[in-house]
């Protein structure tokens, strides 16, 4: 996934993912429905937007 990859945690639904070339991390929730709702999709394409990636 672009170099990222799921950072254990703790309990809860926030997810870490870190890209350790880039040394970058974005944090997601996710939905108890599984479902991504639009604002986290636009987050995340904001977030590898801003570094290039997209």
């Amino acid at each position: 996934m672009l170099g990222y990859a799921l950072v254990k945690s703790g309990g809860g639904s926030s997810r870490k993912f870190f890209n350790e070339a880039r040394d970058d991390m974005i944090m997601l929730h996710e939905p108890h429905d599984g479902m991504m709702r639009p604002a986290m999709v636009k987050r995340l394409q904001d977030h590898l937007d801003a570094r290039g990636l997209l």
